[in-house]
């Protein structure tokens, strides 16, 4: 058993939630703080919820790099970078380029498809234990 704490948890979505029903679970006192009237409206909200293990590909992608290139300066681009954010973001940036190979690409995919999958049994294992329901859906995804 752990030392009970006071834990504060800030965000009502399902990484909030979740963490204070686990804190509270370990023995500690937990208040969680939503800004929002309810919670889930935010991040959780529609896709960002998806916990999808075979969604697992990796942004740093050997691809990138040339798509990155052709995106930049783009106002309408799925990667907007603007260059006035450039300096600020030079030591993440390179960082990110360096596992814009496919080694790193197999590597990391394999990791986030781990983290999925275990993030996907805790899920249900939350709902076998607590029987909670939500609006979520097992019927797979489309990719178009």
């Amino acid at each position: 058993m752990v030392d009970s704490r006071k834990v504060v948890v800030l965000g009502g979505g399902i990484v909030g939630v979740t963490t204070a029903y686990f804190l509270s679970r370990q023995g500690h006192e937990v208040t969680l703080i939503e800004k929002n009237e309810d919670a889930g409206l935010e991040t959780s909200f529609a896709n960002g919820g998806i916990v999808t293990p075979s969604m697992s590909d990796p942004w740093a992608s050997p691809e990138i790099p040339r798509f990155i290139l052709k995106w930049m300066g783009k106002e309408d681009s799925p990667f907007l970078l603007r260059p006035a954010a450039l300096p600020g973001l030079f030591s993440w940036g390179v960082k990110f380029l360096r596992q814009c190979n496919h080694t790193a690409w197999a590597r990391n995919a394999a990791v986030i498809y781990r983290l999925c999958s275990y993030s996907k049994d805790t899920l249900n294992q939350l709902v076998a234990d607590t029987g909670i329901e939500y609006d979520g859906s097992r019927l797979g995804t489309l990719h178009l």
